[in-house]
């Protein structure tokens, strides 16, 4: 370890102190809801709690390997979670909905059906497109049927909706 880390290390060991429920650990292995870390000592602890309550909903971090966490005990018990995390790799929230600034904005939008939906639409018009030109050839001679039914034809399986684009469980 460098020397800044050292002096980190050592400033959170004499913070501890006072603390008998917690060590500092570096992370050997970041799993989906734990982690798996070894204290100053050598010592690893498997399956470490990301956080201290147990549940399908809540932030969960994805921690970087090799960084520093203070682990703490849950209420006496022989259970772990970390407390205090250096580095995050990533922030995964698991709730029912998220809004941001009163939601006033609504929902945000899907990107993917969105680019689907403007893919649609270039689709449409080109196809327009071509059926007007095919159609103006033929006008004079059938009174434009030629140009109506390429339209047709070619539209039905062409579809153009706005539904479902909305997220409507993060509002801004």
């Amino acid at each position: 370890m460098d020397s800044r880390i050292d002096e980190i290390v050592t400033g959170f060991q004499r913070l501890l102190k006072s603390v008998e429920n917690s060590f500092i650990a570096k992370v050997i292995e970041d799993k989906k809801d734990t982690v798996d870390v070894e204290d100053m000592n050598g010592t690893q602890y498997l399956d470490v709690r990301k956080i201290a309550t147990q549940g399908t909903q809540g932030i969960i971090f994805k921690l970087k390997k090799d960084s520093f966490v203070i682990v703490s005990r849950i209420s006496g018990s022989d259970e772990l979670f970390v407390s205090m995390m250096s580095e995050i790799e990533k922030i995964e929230i698991i709730v029912d909905e998220i809004v941001i600034n009163d939601g006033k904005n609504d929902g945000l939008v899907k990107i993917h059906k969105l680019e689907q939906n403007l893919e649609n639409i270039k689709t449409y018009l080109s196809t327009l497109n071509a059926a007007i030109a095919t159609g103006l050839g033929s006008t004079v001679s059938n009174g434009g049927v030629a140009a109506a039914t390429t339209f047709t034809t070619t539209m039905q399986g062409t579809p153009l909706t706005f539904e479902n684009m909305e997220n409507d469980k993060i509002k801004h």
